[in-house]
């Protein structure tokens, strides 16, 4: 095993990666006690719906180039500057069009202007928020200085809405606006630090780097997109079939397993740049996959549960009760999920993106299919049970297509 997989070089960075998330999810988590407590669960309903539709955007303009970038400045370090080009003009391209489109639609669907405006500031804040430089960061084995500006912007963000309660400044709009400027100051200071790490960074543009992404990046994007609607379409559809406060309850059990994602996603943030470095170790071998993953899962897994159960319970009203019952679902949900970003890695960089297409496609359409129960019986504990069955089935999937590419 090279010096790359020492368990020092591993666990360092994990404990580092650990400890920033954990102190940027507390601030957030925060922010979401004292949002929720000042808007209400219709108010926070609305803004939790947006965030996650600025979530679908995001996936689709940067992070399904996470995984192509992070092996094409590993594979081709030479070409840093050409491909960190196609990263910026792609993904800023999409997300402004998205932005534009998304600013339309809130005009003609939100019931009132004030809701449209907090919508569209979203939207336009979200454009930034696509072309964070962190694929750049993993692939030069130092992902730790991404997290530490996210975790200095969150207690920024923290601080900011403290103050907005003191002042009985509370809105809808200001929320938007708080969201907007640390995606923006987010992306700004990450490029900033990049550029002052790699001081040879220039724009260069090159046809050969765009036709070689323009290859990948349809399959990633489709990935990317399907592979978050079985954790991120409850809300939506608690919107539309249920009403605002199932939307906003559902958003409670879903925030928590995006955190418990993020923080398994860590592991990810160190072991598969590694991967691209170490291309003929399979990932059953970097992980003892059969049971040291699973299992460091269940634990994070029951540290979330336990941790958000306890702080729903004391620190929220008992109008978020009814999340309680969700927990446990999106959470075993959020796991298979982040078991199946490990396995997809392993064909991405075989250049086996259609095979990720085709799952992701079919996983993602019969989640959609089976979700509309809740239009005939309008409980959101089924939206929950879904995500469950369509994340596994994802996996198995993965897993097996992985296997045979090992095989191969």
């Amino acid at each position: 095993m090279s010096e790359l997989w020492t368990f020092r070089s591993v666990a360092n960075q994990l404990t580092q990666l650990f400890s920033l998330t954990i102190v940027s999810q507390a601030c957030m988590m925060g922010v979401t006690l004292l949002l929720t407590q000042s808007l209400g669960p219709v108010g926070w309903g609305w803004l939790a719906f947006a965030l996650c539709v600025q979530g679908y955007f995001i996936n689709i303009a940067s992070s399904s180039m996470r995984s192509v970038i992070l092996d094409r400045v590993v594979r081709y370090p030479d070409r840093f500057n050409e491909t960190w080009t196609v990263y910026v003009v792609l993904s800023a391209t999409i997300g402004g069009a998205l932005a534009i489109a998304c600013c339309a639609a809130s005009i003609v669907w939100c019931e009132s202007i004030l809701i449209a405006t907090a919508y569209s500031i979203l939207a336009l804040g979200s454009i930034a928020n696509s072309f964070v430089p962190i694929p750049f960061f993993e692939a030069r084995l130092n992902p730790v200085l991404p997290v530490r500006v996210s975790a200095a912007l969150d207690l920024g963000i923290l601080t900011a809405v403290f103050c907005l309660i003191e002042l009985s400044s509370v809105s809808l709009i200001w929320a938007s606006i708080l969201f907007a400027a640390k995606w923006t100051a987010t992306s700004i200071v990450q490029t900033v630090i990049l550029w002052r790490n790699v001081p040879t960074l220039r724009f260069a543009i090159s046809r050969q780097e765009i036709l070689a992404l323009a290859h990948s990046i349809p399959h990633q994007a489709i990935f990317a997109v399907m592979c978050a609607i079985p954790v991120t379409s409850g809300v939506l559809f608690a919107q539309f079939a249920i009403g605002t406060r199932e939307a906003g309850l559902m958003s409670m059990a879903t925030m928590v397993q995006q955190v418990f994602v993020l923080l398994s996603v860590q592991l990810h943030r160190i072991v598969q740049p590694r991967m691209a470095n170490s291309k003929a170790i399979q990932v059953s071998e970097l992980l003892d996959y059969n049971w040291r993953f699973p299992v460091f899962l269940l634990v994070l897994g029951g540290a979330a549960w336990l941790s958000s159960s306890v702080v729903v319970l004391f620190f929220f009203s008992s109008d978020y009760r009814p999340c309680l019952g969700l927990l446990p679902w999106t959470i075993l949900a959020g796991g298979i999920t982040s078991a199946s970003y490990m396995a997809s890695f392993r064909l991405t960089i075989s250049k086996r993106e259609s095979d990720l297409t085709w799952i992701a496609l079919g996983v993602g359409a019969m989640h959609l299919l089976a979700s509309c129960v809740v239009f005939v019986f309008p409980r959101i504990e089924y939206l929950a049970l879904c995500s469950v069955v369509s994340s596994t089935l994802s996996l198995v999937l993965l897993i097996r297509a992985e296997r045979s590419c090992g095989a191969s």
